[in-house]
């Protein structure tokens, strides 16, 4: 079959219709391949046309155990109209729906962004005596899943290596080089703030305290910009609190051309998570994002991160669990505006050559092509 007569209809009950994986970057640029592209919902925000890819909301769920059952009913209903020549989900609670799919006869893919059963191990409101035997069955029903489905996409080596390699292929979660179309030329202006930032969920083990208590020891005019809601929301009033909120701009959550906006008139870009769960393992897509804006990176110093920044010169590393250490390393990058600026360029750089989404889009569609034979 023809990839431009091709059908693809992508489902969750989960992601936000604008969700960046998979909206912003696997439906819209489908929709510039296929001959049709359709995303369903569960939002009620209505249905729509956007980019190309006909959004179809089934309705906002009322609970959590209405979107478990009843929401999955209804996407498996939605998605057996449509017809499609490949069914393509993102959301663990939906194995039952592509199941369901399969046995009608249908080519079905299953989209795993996260290690989940180790997800579920780490969840602080879950109690242990749950968390143990929930996890287990996720993992047992993502092992029948690779087994009976068409095809499985990851993001990572780790999560790929937990499924048949036959069928299954990694789309790294890199940057659309469209978004970020002007780099920045680090602008340094006497007088005015230095900007660090951070993009991204604001939770302890991401380091929100770390990135505080560096902040504190850092010379001159500086601000921290955080952009990203704080979990869970009680943490807010805590950070608030600390020593060093004065030298912070909070933004929390943005859309994604004021993240731009935002990174535009920063200085450099920090990334130091913690190591804890499968932080160490994953792409750190911020740190890709920062590239492609032309922002030096600080980041945590987890051999995969290391290797990238080595690889691509495009800023330092650091033991993410020291605030000292971060601060240090930070006033000897803003104190070195050349460096900087050089950090900066080849950060870009990586990103047009390597580090972007247009190298992942065409194995997607190789992937459909070779599903459907």
């Amino acid at each position: 079959m023809r990839l431009s007569s091709l059908k693809v209809a992508h489902l969750t009950t989960v992601h936000k219709r604008t969700d960046t994986r998979v909206f912003v970057k696997e439906c819209s640029s489908l929709a510039r391949f296929l001959k049709h592209v359709v995303l369903i919902v569960a939002d009620g925000k209505g249905s729509e046309k956007v980019n190309n890819v006909e959004i179809k909301d089934i309705g906002k769920p009322s609970s959590l155990a209405y979107r478990f059952f009843v929401s999955g009913f209804k996407v498996f209903r939605a998605a057996l109209k449509e017809k499609a020549d490949i069914y393509h989900f993102h959301d663990p609670e939906l194995m039952f729906v592509g199941w369901g799919l399969r046995l009608c006869g249908k080519k079905v893919i299953y989209d795993v962004h996260e290690d989940v059963p180790s997800q579920v191990l780490r969840k602080p409101w879950l109690p242990k005596v749950f968390a143990y035997p929930i996890s287990y069955i996720v993992r047992l029903c993502e092992n029948i899943s690779s087994k009976i489905l068409s095809g499985i996409v990851t993001v990572t080596p780790h999560i790929a290596g937990r499924f048949d390699s036959r069928k299954t292929i990694e789309v790294r979660n890199y940057p659309c080089l469209e978004e970020f179309y002007t780099p920045i030329d680090l602008a340094i202006e006497q007088g005015k703030p230095l900007n660090l930032v951070y993009v991204g969920g604001i939770t302890k083990d991401r380091g929100i305290f770390q990135m505080l208590d560096a902040l504190i020891n850092v010379k001159g005019n500086v601000k921290l910009h955080l952009v990203g809601p704080c979990f869970p929301t009680s943490l807010l009033s805590e950070i608030e609190g600390h020593e060093a909120w004065p030298k912070v701009e909070y933004y929390g959550w943005q859309n994604r051309d004021q993240v731009v906006e935002i990174l535009k008139n920063s200085h450099l870009g920090l990334v130091l998570l913690q190591p804890t769960g499968d932080y160490e393992l994953a792409f750190p897509v911020k740190m890709f994002e920062y590239m492609a804006s032309g922002l030096p990176i600080l980041s945590s110093n987890f051999e995969l991160y290391d290797e990238i920044v080595q690889h691509t010169q495009s800023g330092r590393t650091v033991e993410p669990t020291e605030p000292a250490k971060i601060s240090d390393v930070i006033n000897e990058m803003l104190n070195d505006h050349h460096v900087l600026r050089e950090y900066g360029v080849f950060g870009r750089q990586s990103v047009e050559t390597q580090f972007n989404w247009q190298s992942q889009i065409s194995g997607l569609l190789e992937f459909y092509q070779k599903i459907l034979k």
